[in-house]
């Protein structure tokens, strides 16, 4: 009976709805092109505040140079492993090979159970974190619907992943760049970002340590710490072969240009179409990949900051990890285990809270010096 009596009031809210949001989207003008971005840069106040409130004491200008500077890395481990393809100091012919390594539309879930318990082994096998039966099991699979797709191209994750798929309502080339942009070698780090060590496993501990923590949404800690495991099994050698290098750089490359472009477009010194060309000609996405990609961040209700904490969250905590466990001796899994039970909140006051010391009050406020960024 609730289907009978709801159904057409359903529609007539869910157009009405969708009339207002395309008026607030783009002032009520005639209806745009599927490749068309709208967004509204905040500034740099706007952002210096947000940098506030994460405890961070960079200006987007220093982030964005860092940003850089991790993009001409990942460009030249590009060119070592493009070589050793045979492929010369041309990276792009190589990249291109990795990305035709597809399965046909439905293989991609039997892929990704391969994927998680591959990752799962080698957290185990180097010790790195102590991953609870229970969070191995319970994790699920949802198929990204074909709307959807058009916003996120890739997977997304926690204790539910998405995997982004081809489906029959597409166009012959839409299903390509979904099978060619969710290849394996890309896919071996997108799963595990997403699952375990990733983010669901982050989901497993905040819900069983320090829960009134869940009220903090500090995407530099949960953000940062996922893309950290991309760049701790980087260093611990989970890439033997040039294809998997490849794949894994290929989305240090998207994050770091994530930070480039979100930060320009912020501060008024770049356009989405500008952003849709880097990540195609930097990075090497599809065309429609590059697209979503791009009004993925700037329409699908993610913050300006969001983007910066993936690198430079990640980058926080690999400083961390060589204070602690490197420098101090801390075990692995020890360092690992106490990130997950502190739960979410800045990293540099979670730094202060693993090292025992006590932050003045200004900074837990997340301060700022007059005229310059947070203390």
């Amino acid at each position: 009976m609730l289907t009978w009596w709801a159904t057409a009031p359903y529609r007539e809210v869910e157009q009405a709805l969708a009339e207002y949001r395309q008026r607030l989207s783009d002032d009520g003008a005639a209806p745009r092109s599927p490749r068309t971005i709208v967004g509204r840069p905040i500034g740099w106040d706007a952002l210096l505040v947000g940098l506030a409130g994460e405890v961070t004491a960079c200006t987007p200008e220093e982030l964005a140079d860092i940003a850089r500077r991790e993009l001409w890395w990942c460009e030249r481990e590009m060119v070592r492993a493009s070589r050793e393809l045979g492929f010369r100091d041309d990276w792009h012919p190589a990249l291109e090979c990795v990305k035709n390594v597809c399965g046909p539309p439905g293989a991609q879930p039997p892929v990704t159970d391969e994927l998680a318990a591959e990752s799962v082994q080698f957290a185990e096998a180097h010790h790195l974190v102590t991953i609870p039966a229970l969070a191995q099991e319970a994790w699920r699979t949802a198929m990204m619907t074909p709307d959807r797709q058009r916003i996120n191209l890739f997977v997304l994750g926690g204790e539910v992943i998405q995997i982004s798929c081809p489906t029959d309502t597409m166009s012959y080339e839409e299903p390509m760049m979904s099978l060619r942009g969710n290849n394996r070698y890309f896919s071996r780090s997108t799963v595990f970002h997403e699952l375990l060590p990733g983010h669901c496993l982050q989901q497993y501990m905040t819900a069983s340590h320090q829960t009134h923590r869940q009220l903090l949404r500090s995407a530099f800690w949960v953000e940062g710490l996922a893309f950290y495991w991309e760049m701790r099994y980087w260093e611990l050698g989970f890439n033997e072969r040039a294809e998997q290098r490849i794949g894994m750089l290929s989305w240090r490359m998207h994050h770091s240009a994530r930070r480039i472009y979100t930060l320009g477009f912020h501060l008024g010194q770049m356009t989405a179409d500008e952003a849709v060309a880097l990540l195609i000609e930097r990075v090497g996405h599809e065309p429609d990949h590059a697209c979503g990609e791009v009004r993925h961040l700037f329409e699908g209700g993610y913050g300006p900051l969001c983007q910066c904490a993936y690198l430079i969250g990640a980058l926080q905590f690999r400083a961390l990890h060589r204070e602690l466990a490197v420098q101090r001796g801390m075990a692995e899994r020890a360092f690992h285990d106490a990130i997950l039970q502190q739960g979410r909140m800045p990293i540099d006051i979670l730094r202060a809270v693993l090292k025992g010391v006590r932050l003045p009050l200004a900074v837990l406020r997340g301060h700022r010096r007059p005229g310059g960024p947070p203390a």
